[in-house]
């Protein structure tokens, strides 16, 4: 309960606009592909957008850890992932580019697994409210998907989104067609982000009341999964299916009817106009399946595991796939699979410490919500199931991408897990850690 209190002084109170704002910040804004020319200093400001996020980290993690009384708990998470950054360090110190691996490990710490904590310590008490404002902002990052469909063009950051920008272009080089980039700028890796929150926005709509709230939240759910079609992301798809019925497992049978019902209602819709169904037609599934062998993807499938025979203990290193994959002709610098490319990287060692991991959140997420259950809270109680699912449904989705190694999927997967955490009750933290 003491760090209960500190949250609630002024201190604390910044710490969860901080985190708000870093969650916000992160998935409206294209931030990667921010720069310019001007060697002014106007242009130097500009070109340090990029480094907010990683700023802004580092602020949050140094100022909660000084100024906030109460400890993490949870030893046995914190323990794994002591061992996960110790594994993906070692693999980095014996690479053939120590230096580049190690920067990347303390980057994607900072802007990952290191948030956390933060959002543990920060969002005590905070978490039903916290997950609103994310479930909403991620709504209107679907609007602004949908926007973008009738118009054919990004209702935002157009200037950024384009071939013109030579640091998008070569994050982006392909044509999309009508799919819809939003504010992130790929629809991969958007409808990864879409289908992560998607479970929390429909948390959300079945724990408000009537009235505004109740219309509000309902639009965020059309908005998210409107914006999930769009981008025409398979992957996305079968990861928010996957994390819809690992979360509905938990409701009645006639409440999962119910929201079945309505999803099934606004597929109908969404397939029933033209240019929906004609872009999905273009997607060319089936041939792809087919021609898997000879597929971008399946080429690259291939040399990641070349890659991994090469070094199957400890990897070549975070970051370093690129420069291990240009040796055996791979241009594309990624193998579309962050499974793969942790393997690649860390090796099998590292790469078991992370599914560890992933276990172990999932289970203290699911002994949270029995602990809650008992103790009547159910709103906090259904939150925690929402986040594990989400969570399950992030890492099929990652069979695609990298999401872990994408600035917003990064911030926002790592940031659900801290809100999931600091949801769990006290009596079942101590459980998890005996």
């Amino acid at each position: 309960m003491a760090g209960f209190a500190v949250n609630r002084t002024s201190e604390g109170w910044l710490l969860f606009l901080g985190v708000c704002g870093l969650f916000v910040f992160s998935a409206l804004v294209p931030h990667p592909y921010v720069y310019s020319l001007d060697p002014g200093l106007l242009g130097r400001i500009v070109s340090a957008v990029p480094l907010l996020t990683t700023g802004l980290c580092a602020f949050l993690l140094f100022v909660a850890f000084w100024r906030l009384d109460s400890r993490p708990g949870l030893a046995e998470v914190y323990a794994v992932v002591g061992v996960w950054l110790l594994l993906a360090a070692l693999s980095g110190l014996g690479s053939e580019r120590p230096g580049y691996a190690l920067l990347r490990d303390v980057h994607y710490a900072l802007t990952g697994v290191a948030i956390v904590p933060v959002t543990q310590r920060v969002l005590t008490g905070r978490t039903e409210v916290t997950c609103r404002i994310l479930t909403v902002t991620t709504g209107l990052v679907g609007a602004l998907c949908l926007y973008e469909f009738v118009i054919g063009t990004p209702a935002l950051w157009s200037s950024l989104l384009n071939a013109d920008n030579a640091r998008y272009a070569r994050f982006a080089p392909d044509d999309f067609g009508r799919r819809v980039l939003g504010p992130v700028g790929h629809p991969v890796y958007l409808g990864s982000f879409l289908a992560l929150m998607f479970p929390a926005s429909l948390w959300a709509l079945l724990q408000s009341s009537r009235g505004r709230q109740a219309v509000l939240s309902a639009t965020t759910v059309v908005c998210i999964l409107g914006g999930m079609l769009l981008t025409f992301s398979r992957g996305a798809w079968l990861a928010a299916a996957i994390a819809v019925l690992v979360y509905l497992r938990h409701h009645s049978a006639r409440m999962v009817w119910r929201i079945l019902l309505a999803l099934g209602v606004l597929l109908t819709l969404a397939f029933s106009v033209d240019q929906v169904w004609d872009t999905l037609a273009s997607r060319g599934t089936i041939g792809q399946i087919k021609a898997f062998d000879r597929d971008q993807r399946g080429i690259a499938y291939r040399h990641g595991m070349a890659i991994l025979h090469s070094s199957p203990v400890v990897g070549v290193g975070t970051g370093l796939y690129r420069f291990a994959a240009a040796r055996s002709g791979d241009a594309d610098h990624t193998p579309d699979n962050q499974h793969l490319r942790l393997l690649a990287e860390h090796g099998v060692a590292g790469f078991s410490a992370f599914a560890l991991l992933v276990v172990v959140i999932v289970r203290t997420l699911n002994q949270g919500r029995m602990a809650l259950t008992e103790d009547g809270r159910i709103g906090e109680a259904d939150l925690c199931a929402a986040i594990a699912a989400g969570i399950i449904g992030f890492c099929v989705n990652i069979l695609t991408c990298d999401g872990l190694y994408f600035s917003t999927t990064r911030i926002s997967f790592w940031m659900m897990v801290g809100v999931g955490l600091a949801t769990v009750p006290p009596l079942a933290r101590s459980r998890c850690d005996t």
